[in-house]
């Protein structure tokens, strides 16, 4: 049996409702591999008592999460109700002001990682 490698960029448009906002989302999953990456990029060390001891900073990487996540939108609208591009810019703005839609973003790209992570594994026990 021949081994299926993914090349293409796995993305998908996704319904996103947090309180009384709705808007479709077109989500791209974060694979662990750029997950790693972002927690060594913001990841500090400290000393305490003669322990290392690392913290993340989460600000920052929830940002850089966002920005990778959320890679297009519809139905998100300015104070003047015109179509709001999604920028980086745009996209931190709504992560400032509507961090609980942001969340359920999140959660959805990170159901989608998991599950492309569990279909994988499924196919390599197949083979």
């Amino acid at each position: 049996m021949a081994l299926k490698l993914r090349t293409k960029e796995y993305q998908e448009w996704v319904e996103v409702t947090a309180g009384d906002m709705t808007a479709r989302v077109l989500i791209r999953p974060m694979p662990n591999s750029e997950v790693n990456k972002l927690f060594t990029k913001f990841r500090k060390r400290s000393f305490e008592k003669g322990m290392q001891v690392f913290d993340i900073d989460v600000v920052a990487f929830r940002k850089e999460k966002t920005d990778y996540c959320v890679r297009d939108w519809s139905d998100i609208f300015d104070e003047n109700d015109q179509p709001l591009p999604c920028t980086r810019a745009n996209k931190l703005l709504l992560l400032e002001y509507s961090s609980q839609f942001i969340d359920a973003v999140l959660e959805k790209a990170d159901a989608m990682a998991e599950f492309q992570v569990n279909s994988v594994q499924e196919e390599q026990e197949n083979l």
